[in-house]
């Protein structure tokens, strides 16, 4: 499922590819899963969920961090790297859940890996893709 290039990610998209069924996206048909990874190998998963009001939609990426804040100490939450599995088109985290993950990365080292069902991908450092 994945290539030698993706080896140490392998877990991550596992992940992902497990967790996607369990979305809530009745309205865009279109589900997102994360799984994040802290500097101590500790991992947290989200999914998207969707509502009929669509300013209460709630992004993958920010479940699963909302996850690693409810189960970890304050100094364990240095994200090292997220893997995002959207199921359609690739796209990146939107700019909220980028500056959310920046909050949470020593110095935006976080390296986000987002995928589709298309064999399609992107591997880039938060740092790099993210305006102050």
């Amino acid at each position: 499922m994945c290539s030698k290039n993706n080896e140490k990610w392998s877990e991550l998209i596992e992940i992902c590819y497990d967790k996607i069924q369990l979305c809530h996206a009745p309205y865009t048909n279109f589900p997102i899963s994360a799984c994040l990874e802290l500097e101590n190998g500790t991992r947290f998963s989200g999914v998207n969920i969707e509502s009929s009001n669509y300013s209460q939609f709630i992004c993958a990426t920010t479940v699963a961090i909302g996850k690693m804040i409810t189960e970890t100490n304050k100094n364990e939450r240095n994200i090292v790297k997220i893997a995002i599995y959207f199921t359609k088109r690739l796209q990146e985290p939107s700019s909220s859940c980028k500056q959310l993950l920046s909050e949470f990365s020593k110095n935006g080292n976080c390296t986000i890996y987002c995928f589709n069902s298309l064999g399609r991908n992107k591997k880039y450092k938060l740092k790099n893709s993210i305006h102050h």
